[in-house]
């Protein structure tokens, strides 16, 4: 009789025209929920870039690929979306739903609220755990503050999940605390220095945070077709404006993640999270997937440094997408993306599913309604394509080229009124600071409740202290008028003036650092048309070709190596009889400054002539400046009235 109770309802919901479960107001046609990605287009786009994987590997990867987005077959039994258990009214208890109602179930924002403020509300606050935080808000609107020791946040987190995550990580750390307590003021967060210490506690923070925000729009809407069941079947009058609780598309949560092994543990920590609690997950998908994310073959990273060897563990394939959906009893993984709460994929995956040319499919639409987006270890990006970040940012939450037949009376007024972007959560997490990082806050970010920026702790033991081998470091300022002119600047002042002086000391074996490929390509272009004989290095050479190249400047065949910064971070080789270093501009990671310094001399003969060090820098190199030789001498290199400064390592 009990089971009857809840069914019926059911039935009565899904004839009613004007009452559309989410699950109705998103249903896509069957012919449009296919991946319209093919394998074959891949071999054609010769603009995407994938280092660090062999052309076997590759091939496997696009043969699954075809197949990862395939749609799972919907159930009655699998599907209790519309089961309500009054009992389990989140919005039935206090304080539960408190920071997610204050940011989601609210109303548009008034012409006030969204007039700009020039110049931006500041503040900063001092978090024991990560520091100093800069926090601004662009509009008149008031920055909450945030008591970084509380645990009143715990109230805002659905009380089983929160269970859950203790029994399985812990109670919350100090760091944990902070970080929640910032998640869920809904600010955009930026924190730029995450380790091997940090890295899991950040992840396991933001998968409750998603998981929490998913489960609770769930359960809002949940509790809504109840209430409006009821209030049918009375005949009552009410305000629809309560009932706001939808949006266009399904998919809230975006997650960008570099590989499948990061992939695989954010989806582990997930479903530790909602398994054996809200939800079940089918067996055959939860094998799927450990079969297509879980760790290959063991790699052998013998010898290698200890951050390689974190970064580079499980998975490394590049060209992934997951789609990820959530209720009070079912987690289904390989949804469409129509269909799922959660979309869990890299930067290129996602890049060449919105690419599709065919106007008809609209793959963009699914970043319509996203509410909240994680850039996972954001600092890989940088060695993969950033290019594919700037584009994934420029379509969450552009208004959907076509209807996906939402339900109107029940759309979120801020949503109605196209205000979606203010109301998007922006988090990223990066081992290192970056000028790009800093521009997607201010291209892509208008968040009306703010943004809080992690400022690193100063440098208090610099790279250039590291180094091990005694020589100079010469460190030479060009002019630079402006950030659009910055890369032909370099580019003439090592024409003109650098190379000359390489060329007049080519006894001596040099290694060229460039960290840009595209400046790469100019340099190699440079040095051919000059008739210098030279070998080099990079991402897209093979593994044997790269190996000969070593081999033959290690021979003394030619004087000249050119290597980018891309290729040391996916193999992470030494190279031997360098006697002299010039870092056409310094690498984005400041250890990799250390580990090409240390190379110099090994395996070199005593008669060898003297090692040096040449650096190339501008006045906007300055976080890459700082990070390798400390504040001060930074702030001399960088404002002083001389161009050239000379320091001396490894002397008593």
């Amino acid at each position: 009789m009990k089971r009857k109770s809840v069914e019926k309802p059911v039935k009565t919901l899904k004839k009613a025209k004007t009452k559309q479960s989410l699950d109705e107001a998103v249903s896509i046609p069957r012919e449009l929920e296919t991946d319209s990605f093919k394998p074959e287009e891949l071999n054609s786009k010769k603009g995407i870039l994938r280092p660090g994987l062999k052309n076997k590997k590759i091939k496997k990867v696009k043969k699954q690929e075809n197949e990862s987005d395939i749609d799972v077959p919907d159930n009655e039994e699998d599907e209790p979306e519309m089961e309500y258990c009054p009992e389990e009214d989140p919005a039935a208890k206090v304080g539960t739903m408190l920071a997610f109602q204050k940011r989601i179930i609210r109303p548009s924002l008034s012409p006030e609220e969204l007039t700009k403020v020039e110049p931006p509300q500041t503040a900063k606050w001092n978090f024991p755990q990560m520091g100093s935080l800069h926090v601004s808000c662009k509009f008149n609107t008031e920055i909450s503050e945030i008591d970084p020791t509380s645990r009143e946040f715990e109230s805002s987190i659905e009380d089983r999940l929160l269970k859950k995550h203790v029994q399985n990580s812990g109670d919350f750390s100090e760091f944990s605390i902070e970080v929640m307590n910032v998640l869920l003021s809904y600010k955009d967060f930026l924190f730029t220095s995450l380790s091997s210490a940090t890295e899991n506690k950040l992840r396991e923070a933001m998968c409750l945070h998603v998981t929490n925000h998913v489960l609770q729009l769930r359960f809002n809407m949940l509790a809504n077709d109840r209430r409006l069941e009821e209030l049918a079947k009375s005949g009552e009058e009410y305000d629809p404006d309560m009932f706001r609780d939808q949006c266009l598309t399904r998919p809230s949560v975006l997650i960008l993640t570099p590989f499948r092994g990061t992939a695989f543990k954010i989806v582990t920590t997930i479903l530790q999270l909602v398994e054996d609690v809200h939800s079940r997950v089918m067996k055959d998908q939860k094998k799927r997937f450990m079969e297509e994310f879980g760790s290959e073959s063991e790699n052998e990273w013998k010898g290698k440094p200890k951050d390689f060897r974190e970064i580079m563990q499980g998975n490394l394939d590049d060209n992934f997408r997951i789609g990820i959906s959530l209720s009070r009893k079912v987690m289904k993984l390989y949804t469409s993306f129509g269909n799922s709460d959660i979309i869990l994929a890299s930067p290129l995956g996602l890049f060449t599913k919105i690419k599709d040319s065919d106007s008809e499919q609209g793959n963009e639409d699914i970043l319509a309604s996203i509410q909240v987006v994680y850039l996972d270890q954001a600092d890989v990006f940088f060695m993969q394509n950033w290019a594919h970040v700037n584009s994934i940012m420029k379509q969450v939450n552009r208004p959907p080229r076509k209807s996906h037949d939402p339900d109107i009376a029940r759309l979120l007024e801020w949503v109605s009124d196209r205000q979606a972007a203010h109301f998007r959560q922006t988090v990223i997490v990066s081992r290192v600071n970056s000028p790009e990082l800093s521009s997607v806050f201010t291209r892509f970010c208008s968040n009306v409740a703010g943004q809080v920026i992690q400022t690193p702790r100063d440098v208090t033991t610099p790279e250039l202290t590291r180094v091990l081998v005694q020589m100079p470091h010469v460190f030479r300022r060009f002019p630079c008028n402006s950030a659009s002119t910055h890369d032909d600047e370099r580019f003439t002042f090592f024409k003109e003036t650098v190379l000359p002086q390489l060329r007049d000391a080519s006894d001596c074996r040099t290694l060229i650092v460039i960290p840009d490929y595209y400046d790469f390509i100019r340099v190699r272009n440079l040095f051919s048309s000059e008739e210098i004989g030279f070998k080099f290095v990079h991402e897209y050479l093979s593994h044997t070709q790269s190996n000969i190249n070593r081999k033959t400047f290690r021979k003394d065949e030619f004087k000249f190596l050119l290597a980018t910064e891309r290729w040391f971070y996916f193999k992470r080789d030494s190279i031997p009889r360098v006697q002299r270093i010039l870092f056409y501009q310094l690498p984005r990671f400041p250890h990799f400054y250390t580990e090409f310094c240390n190379m110099v001399g090994l395996e070199c003969d005593s008669n060898d002539c003297n090692f040096s060090v040449s650096v190339l820098l501008s006045r906007l190199d300055t976080i890459r400046v700082v990070s390798v030789v400390g504040q001060s001498r930074g702030r001399t290199l960088l404002t002083s009235q001389q161009h050239t400064h000379m320091f001396v390592t490894g002397s008593q």
